[in-house]
């Protein structure tokens, strides 16, 4: 992710030298081209930045999870089965890595490592994370932010934070803010009521 946060600073940079020459572009007052040049490309960058690339909230990832659940949680079996006591690892569109561990000098096999893409491909996630049976898919993303799932093996309990909202002991869903924003999670107090629940992770400003 620090990877797609140097990007996005730089794409907001890019946008910001822009604007500027936009703005010099339309008071060059000589040259009507320059100015409905300038127009344009203002209008450009302000679609790009308010148009999500897609719609969701927690009622959405909850409706999702309920009819994928079968599909989700089979997935990750499976990549817990690959990777188990071998290495942490991260697919996503066109770039991966993988962490080595301890338990395992030479982690995946190629083999191994094309089963988990294959996973991905076909459940249409953004991108899976695996380490220590949590198991973890990028689900949508809606302007710079990303929707995710996240969930816990073997028992494994999912903590809360403000970033997460806690559907049940093993699954949670989280929101990451990208380059700029917060990554408190939007709507979480409202969904939570409406569930007759509540979390201290519920307020915006935190004082520790």
């Amino acid at each position: 992710m620090y990877t797609f946060g140097v990007f996005f600073l730089f794409l907001l940079a890019s946008c910001g030298f822009i604007l500027k020459s936009c703005i010099k572009a339309f008071s060059d007052k000589e040259n009507i081209h320059y100015r409905i040049c300038a127009i344009w490309t203002a209008l450009l960058i302000i679609f790009w930045i308010l148009i999500p690339s897609g719609d969701c909230d927690p009622y959405i990832q909850e409706e999702y999870y309920e009819s994928h659940k079968d599909e989700i949680w089979e997935t990750a079996h499976q990549i817990d089965k690959i990777c188990k006591d071998k290495c942490q690892v991260h697919i996503s569109e066109g770039k991966s890595y993988t962490e080595f561990s301890k338990y395992h000098p030479d982690c995946l096999s190629l083999s191994e490592f094309d089963q988990i893409k294959k996973l991905i491909d076909d459940a249409d996630f953004e991108f899976v994370s695996y380490s220590d049976s949590i198991c973890e898919f990028g689900f949508r993303r809606k302007g710079l932010g990303l929707y995710r799932y996240t969930l816990g093996l073997h028992g494994q309990k999912i903590e809360d934070e403000y970033s997460r909202i806690i559907y049940n002991d093993s699954v949670a869903f989280v929101y990451e803010a990208g380059a700029i924003g917060s990554n408190f999670y939007p709507n979480k107090e409202e969904y939570l009521k409406s569930k007759g629940r509540t979390s201290e992770y519920c307020h915006k400003v935190h004082v520790p």
